[in-house]
C-alpha cells in the first residue's frame, strides 16, 4: 500500500473513533451534562468532520463526473459553506433546543437513540464537512488559496468565540430548565470547552496555511534572487575599452552593472 493510502486509512479510523467518542459524551455527561454536549459538538464539527474530508482521495479519472461537479459546486460558494457550518452549530446552542436534547439524553443510552439525536449528530457532522470543504476538499484545484483560507478560518474562529462567550456568560438557569440543574460555573466550563479546542485547531490550521503561503505564492516574485545562476564578472584596467560579453557583469564606477546585448533587449 502507498503512503497516501495509509494516511487516508488513518484519517478514516480517526473520524470513526471521533464519532464514537462524541456519541458517548452525549449520554455520559452526568453532573456536567452541558459541558459533555458541547464537547460532543466540538468533536463532531472540528475533529470528526475534517478527518472525514481528509480521508477522501482525489480521483483524476473522475473529472467531470458527479463527485467532481459536486465538489466544484461546494467550493464555488465558500460563504454558503461558512453560513451553514457555523449556523448549524449556533442553532444547536439555542437554550430551548439544547435543553430539550439534554432532557432526552440524560436518562441513559436506552433513550438516546431517537430521531432528535440522529438529526443532532448528523447535522453537526454535515456542518463540519461543509465548513471544511472549501479549504480541505479532495480536489486541490477547488480549494481556496492560502490567504483566502486564513480569512475563512479567522472569521469562523471569531464566530465560535462569540458563541462561547454567550454560553459562558449567559444568565444562570438559562440552560438546563426546570428538570436539569446547570450552574453558572458549569456554563463557564462549557464555554471554555467550546473555545479552547477551537483556538488550538484554528491556530494549527492557520500555521500550516501560513507556511504553505510563504513557501509558495508569497515569494514567487523573488525567485530571481534565489535561483538565478551567478554570471561571471570581467575585470579590466580600462573598462571602457573591453566590451562585456553576453550576459556578463562589468564593474563600472565601483558598482557591478549587468550588460545586455541588443538581442537581449
Amino acid at each position: 500500500m502507498k503512503k497516501h493510502t495509509y494516511l487516508r486509512l488513518f484519517f478514516l479510523v480517526a473520524a470513526l473513533f471521533s464519532m464514537a467518542v462524541a456519541q458517548f459524551s452525549f449520554f455520559s455527561g452526568g453532573k456536567y451534562i452541558l459541558s459533555a454536549h458541547i464537547f460532543g459538538h466540538v468533536i463532531l464539527l472540528l475533529i470528526a468532520a475534517p478527518f472525514s474530508v481528509l480521508a477522501m482521495r482525489e480521483r483524476p479519472e473522475a473529472r467531470g463526473g458527479l463527485a467532481f461537479g459536486l465538489s466544484r459546486w461546494l467550493s464555488a460558494m465558500p460563504w454558503l459553506n461558512w453560513i451553514l457550518g457555523i449556523g448549524i452549530l449556533w442553532i444547536w446552542q439555542v437554550p430551548s433546543i439544547l435543553n430539550a436534547l439534554m432532557t432526552w439524553d440524560s436518562p441513559g443510552f436506552h433513550r438516546h437513540l431517537h430521531l432528535l439525536s440522529f438529526l443532532h449528530s448528523g447535522s453537526l457532522l454535515l456542518a463540519g464537512i461543509l465548513f471544511c470543504w472549501p479549504f480541505a476538499g479532495p480536489y486541490q484545484s477547488h480549494r481556496l488559496s492560502a490567504p483566502e483560507s486564513l480569512l475563512y478560518l479567522t472569521t469562523g474562529w471569531v464566530a465560535i468565540t462569540l458563541l462561547a462567550s454567550l454560553i459562558g456568560f449567559a444568565t444562570s438557569g438559562l440552560y438546563g430548565g426546570p428538570i436539569l440543574t446547570v450552574s453558572h460555573r458549569e456554563q463557564l466550563l462549557a464555554g471554555l470547552v467550546l473555545w479552547v479546542p477551537a483556538c488550538i485547531l484554528c491556530l494549527g490550521a492557520a500555521i500550516y496555511l501560513l507556511r504553505e503561503w510563504i513557501s509558495g505564492e508569497l515569494w514567487i516574485h523573488h525567485e530571481f534572487y534565489r535561483r538565478n545562476k551567478r554570471r561571471p564578472a570581467r575585470t579590466a584596467q580600462d573598462h571602457e575599452q573591453i566590451p562585456a560579453g553576453k550576459g556578463e557583469l562589468v564593474p563600472r564606477g565601483g558598482a557591478i552593472i549587468p550588460h545586455h546585448s541588443p538581442q537581449q533587449i
